[in-house]
C-alpha cells in the first residue's frame, strides 16, 4: 500500500520505501512503461503492463522495491513515460534540524562548546566544559547531568539547551613535621566552593601521630573539613615511638638477687620439739 502523502519528515539516517503511481487519463490502454527517479535513477524500463483508460498501477502492486537511506533533507522528482506520454511528480523527505544551545553560570569561570552546535534529526552532539584558572567545573543542568565535563546528546529529536557550571577553586595543602615521621595527603587537594576534603594522616614505623595543626586540630589521625570557603593548609605531626627498656645482664642478676633474699629472709616452721 502506498502512503497518501508527498512530504514525509524522519531521522537521518533514515530507510525511506517510495510508491510511485501512474493513472492513465486518456482514452487508449497503455502497455509499455518507463520510470525514472532524478535521484534514484531509473526504477525501470520497457515494462510490459496494460493500463486501461482510467485505472492506476504503482510499484508496490508490481512489487518493485524503491528505497535509499536519507542523511538529508531531499526532493525526488519521477517520471513516468509510456510511448509518447509522460507526468512528472515531486516528493520531499525532510530531515530537521535541531540547535544545541550552550551556556554557562559565570563566564569568568569557565566556557563551554557543544559540537556541533546544530544537528540533524537523530544525531549527536558532544558538549565539552572548561574551568578556568580558580574555578573547577561543579556539574551539569538543562539536557546534560552529571559531574563528568563531557556530555554527549544522542539522538537528537529537538532543540537543546545545557548549561556548564563552575565555582571557585580552593586548595587544601597538607604537610608534616618530620617527613621522617610519616606523611599527610588530602583528598580532594583541590576543592569547589563549599566542597569537602578528608585529610589522612599516616606514621612511619617507629613514630606516632602526634596531632594536627593549621585548619585541623585534635589526635585523630583522619580530619574532615568541610564547608571550604578559602584556601585551607593542615600539618601532620609526628613523634620517635617510647622504646620500653630491655633489662641488662647487670638488671637481670639483680633482679635475681632480690628474689633469693626475699626468700631466705621468709619465715619457715623448724621441725621437731
Amino acid at each position: 500500500m502506498c502512503a497518501a502523502t508527498s512530504s514525509l519528515s524522519v531521522n537521518t539516517g533514515t530507510t525511506v520505501y517510495y510508491c510511485y503511481t501512474a493513472t492513465n487519463t486518456g482514452t487508449t490502454t497503455l502497455s509499455t512503461h518507463d520510470l525514472v527517479d532524478d535521484q534514484l535513477g531509473t526504477i525501470f524500463s520497457g515494462l510490459n503492463h496494460s493500463l486501461a483508460p482510467g485505472a492506476s498501477i504503482n510499484t508496490v502492486a508490481l512489487g518493485i522495491n524503491a528505497a535509499a537511506v536519507i542523511n538529508n533533507t531531499t526532493t525526488n522528482t519521477a517520471t513516468w513515460t509510456s510511448g509518447s506520454l509522460s507526468g512528472s511528480a515531486s516528493a520531499t523527505v525532510t530531515v530537521p534540524t535541531y540547535h544545541i544551545a550552550a551556556s554557562v553560570n559565570d563566564p569568568a569561570a569557565g566556557s563551554v562548546a557543544c559540537v556541533p552546535p546544530s544537528v540533524l534529526s537523530g544525531a549527536s552532539s558532544t558538549c565539552t566544559a572548561t574551568a578556568n584558572a580558580g574555578y573547577v567545573f561543579t556539574g551539569w543542568s538543562g539536557d546534560c547531568a552529571g559531574s563528568n565535563p563531557v556530555c554527549t546528546l544522542s539522538g537528537v529529536t529537538a532543540d537543546r539547551a545545557v548549561t556548564a557550571n563552575f565555582a571557585p577553586a580552593y586548595n587544601v595543602t597538607a604537610s608534616v613535621n618530620n617527613p621522617a615521621g610519616g606523611s599527610a595527603v588530602c583528598v580532594p587537594a583541590v576543592v569547589a566552593a563549599g566542597g569537602s576534603s578528608t585529610c589522612t594522616a599516616t606514621a612511619n614505623p617507629g613514630y606516632v601521630f602526634t596531632g594536627w595543626s593549621g585548619a585541623c586540630s585534635g589526635t585523630n589521625p583522619v580530619c574532615t573539613l568541610s564547608g571550604i570557603a578559602a584556601h585551607q593548609a593542615v600539618t601532620a605531626s609526628f613523634a620517635p615511638a617510647a622504646v620500653q627498656p630491655v633489662p641488662t645482664l647487670e638488671a637481670w642478676g639483680l633482679m635475681l638477687l632480690s628474689g633469693l633474699l626475699g626468700w631466705l629472709a621468709y619465715p619457715r616452721r623448724r621441725r621437731g620439739g
